[in-house]
């Protein structure tokens, strides 16, 4: 894996100094749902695209395939799972198992950039919580079209502000106005509660902490490195609970 890669897949996770890379599995070890809801994101697509066991499902960016094991598991949708993480992908091949999915799951270690030049022709696609992997939300969903059928189903797990003052970020509004240019229906938005923000991002943060202060008794000499990366995952939390909101958008194609 290149550079560009590692520093794709440490952005996307928070980690803005690429060093901290190869620790990643190791401070998330306790994190299976990886930003994305399940439960949520299964809700939406059994009652609202109507999917079933005839169905398929491209999870981009699938982490440790939470997502996809949840789809599998309650519709009996075919789910294909795609993460540049090798050790994810692993972890998702075997909760597959556990979960008695592995023949309706496939997962593939491989760069989503890429990922969506060819496959094609699925029902539905994730992409949940994976951060800006693309230059800006219309090349995004431009691409995510290309990757269902004439009618299929797009679900975007991310994130609003509150206000206009955020260069980096879109309000609802922009969202909206984007969503309707590249020729989608927002057939259901489900804001995330700032309470239940809060419970996850302080279970996570918990962990996260535990496994850095065992990193950092391992590896004294890195002990900045893990440190700042506790402290922009406490930043990122703070931020979700503050001044930007969760968001989930089911959107279909027109």
């Amino acid at each position: 894996m290149d550079d560009t890669n590692r520093e794709a897949i440490a952005t996307s996770l928070t980690a803005y100094d690429v060093r901290i890379f190869p620790f990643l599995p190791y401070l998330l070890q306790d994190l299976w749902e990886l930003g994305s809801n399940p439960r949520e994101i299964t809700r939406l697509f059994q009652h609202s695209a109507h999917l079933n066991e005839c169905t398929s499902v491209l999870d981009l960016g699938c982490g440790k395939g939470a997502v996809s094991i949840a789809l599998a598991k309650q519709i009996g949708c075919s789910v294909v799972g795609i993460d540049l993480m090798e050790l994810f992908i692993e972890e998702a091949r075997r909760q597959a198992r556990v979960h008695g999915v592995e023949k309706l799951c496939t997962f593939s270690v491989a760069d989503i950039v890429n990922a969506v030049t060819t496959q094609r022709g699925y029902d539905a696609v994730v992409y949940g919580a994976v951060g800006d992997v693309f230059p800006n939300k219309q090349e995004l969903l431009s691409h995510l079209k290309t990757v269902v059928r004439p009618d299929g189903f797009i679900l975007i797990d991310d994130a609003v502000v509150r206000e206009q003052n955020h260069a980096d970020c879109l309000t609802q509004l922009e969202w909206e106005r984007v969503i309707n240019q590249a020729g989608l229906r927002i057939v259901e938005t489900i804001f995330t509660s700032p309470e239940e923000m809060a419970i996850s991002n302080r279970s996570n943060q918990q962990a996260i902490e535990q496994r850095a202060h065992e990193l950092t008794m391992q590896h004294p000499e890195k002990a900045d490195l893990f440190a700042q990366y506790v402290y922009d995952q406490q930043k990122e939390c703070d931020d979700l609970e503050s001044w930007m909101q969760g968001v989930t958008w089911l959107l279909q194609i027109v």
